[in-house]
């Protein structure tokens, strides 16, 4: 049974790095526990001082977590958001100073004009979702 128990546990690695660590206080578990025989009584205030210990542990985990998880990634990327909309504005100064010049030298204007407000209708749709905040 422990051969079995263990490979199972084994197998949870697969699924990730909070099954593995299911898998492996599972088998702690086993080895402590299971040496000793004893009867249903014993095993169920063994599983209620477990559950306790899951309990307390949860109830500590909720206080102390960070209260904005993932802040470095959203500051990160308000500030390319922030690049973005100065190189967005620099390209489309760009672009209404092209207008003016001769036809010969000056680009496709129209074409960039019609893909910049794209990105322009695209950042908008984009900004008015709402965050998570997990």
């Amino acid at each position: 049974m422990l051969a079995g128990a263990g490979f199972l546990a084994g197998l949870l690695v697969v699924a990730g790095p909070g099954a593995t660590q299911v898998g492996v206080n599972a088998m702690i578990a086993l080895l402590v526990f299971g040496r000793n025989a004893a009867g249903p009584e014993i095993a169920a205030l063994h599983a209620a001082w477990v559950m306790a210990g899951g309990l307390v542990q949860t109830g500590l985990a909720l206080l102390i977590r960070s209260p904005r998880p993932l802040q470095t990634q959203r500051e990160a990327l308000a500030r390319l958001a922030a690049a973005t909309r100065r190189a967005q504005s620099t390209v489309t100064a760009s672009l209404e100073r092209a207008r003016g010049e001769p036809a010969r030298i000056r680009p496709d204007v129209a074409g960039y004009t019609s893909a910049l407000a794209a990105g322009r209708r695209t950042g908008a749709a984009r900004s008015s979702r709402p965050c998570s905040t997990r």
